[in-house]
């Protein structure tokens, strides 16, 4: 139970997932932040290389809860559930190891959008690229790839989608994510359609499409002339499982918005959604271990502002481990169990993976420190025999 009692009190201290560095240099300003409320577009340069209705994946979001896959025509929602085991399914504690007991079981649905008859010649674009990036270890071949400086952007144009027509998505702070339709003058409305892999129902012109964790909401749209944000009656019509959009009474001369919001089911808050352990380097700079899958290494500059992001290769098939930081800025991260070892610099790129540290038999890595002048990293843990 030492593994457990250990983990209840990394979380205890951390739920809330808020950063407040402390023993600031002089003249810095106290800041806070929740790393999980920073909703993004990341650039797919390889670390995805799955492809979803025929089209590879072009830009996603990595949510804890729920990932989003752009690809040229369409969307697939990935909704993602999390459990602890025990509450799972039922299990007779004598009987099962420790670690079979705590750890999180993940439960997975896809939906795909998409619209239906693209121009094949549609430009995606992104745009607001932040300052921030991602870096992503993933294995290819058995080998570990590191891919850096991902750019990230806040927004995705599909310009031309249909003839004079183009469609600009972002992220919903409350979930899902938002999309405005920008009629130009000579685009036809009736040639926008979308349709979800799951059957979907109309109701007070709000679209419902079940899955498993909740219904997907498309929220009645809201239109309006770009100029002069003049409101215009928006209905959806649903046949065929085929959502398009009517408009009343409008100029076709003039540019149109379509506002929708589709949001994807609330997920209830779990002790894994957190931030693991925080460390600072010389500078003042602070970073983060968080979330499960991946486990993110996270890094804010002293004044509080994102730098990067490291996604692991370290998920919740194997107990999450610890991290250390040293004055320079080099981050430790190790997996818990079975026992594994990277070294990150500065810049979020991997220096060098071990995965074979010791020569132990089930070894387990759950502590680890510096000595005085940060010559040697001490590493504590568990071994059979």
């Amino acid at each position: 139970m030492l593994r457990w009692a250990m983990l209840l009190s990394c979380m205890s201290g951390y739920l809330n997932a808020q950063i407040l560095p402390t023993h600031n240099p002089p003249n810095q300003k106290e800041w806070s932040t929740n790393p999980f409320s920073q909703k993004y577009f990341v650039e797919n340069k390889g670390q995805w290389e799955n492809n979803i209705a025929n089209n590879t994946v072009l830009f996603t979001y990595d949510g804890q809860n729920e990932d989003f896959f752009f690809t040229q025509n369409g969307v697939q929602i990935e909704l993602i559930k999390k459990k602890w085991k025990r509450e799972e399914e039922e299990y007779e504690k004598d009987k099962k190891w420790e670690e079979e007991e705590f750890v999180l079981i993940e439960k997975k649905e896809h939906i795909y959008g998409e619209w239906l008859n693209v121009n094949k010649n549609v430009e995606i674009i992104p745009l607001e690229k932040n300052t921030f990036y991602s870096n992503y270890t993933i294995k290819k071949n058995e080998e570990i790839t590191n891919i850096s400086y991902i750019p990230t952007y806040n927004k995705i144009l599909y310009k031309n989608i249909y003839p004079n027509i183009d469609i600009e998505y972002t992220l919903h702070p409350q979930g899902g994510f938002k999309y405005n339709i920008i009629v130009h003058p000579g685009g036809d409305i009736s040639k926008i359609k979308w349709k979800y892999s799951k059957k979907s129902k109309l109701k007070n012109n709000t679209l419902y499409t079940y899955t498993k964790y909740g219904d997907i909401i498309d929220h009645s749209p809201f239109a309006y002339y770009a100029s002069s944000r003049q409101p215009i009656h928006c209905n959806y019509i649903l046949q065929n499982n085929t959502l398009s959009f009517q408009l009343d009474h409008y100029s076709p001369n003039e540019t149109i918005v379509i506002d929708p919001w589709t949001q994807t089911p609330n997920f209830p808050s779990t002790n894994w959604d957190c931030v693991w352990e925080c460390e600072k380097d010389g500078a003042g700079n602070v970073y983060i271990i968080g979330g499960t899958s991946p486990m993110q290494l996270i890094k804010y500059n002293n004044a509080g502002v994102l730098q990067w992001t490291y996604n692991t290769p370290y998920d919740t098939t194997s107990w999450l481990g610890t991290f250390a930081v040293d004055n320079a800025g080099n981050s430790y991260v190790t997996q818990g169990s079975v026992a594994q070892i990277q070294k990150v610099n500065t810049a979020g790129g991997l220096v060098w993976n071990n995965t074979s540290p010791v020569a132990m038999n089930s070894a387990e890595f759950w502590n680890i420190s510096f000595n005085c002048n940060q010559t040697k990293l001490v590493v504590a843990g568990t071994s059979l025999p």
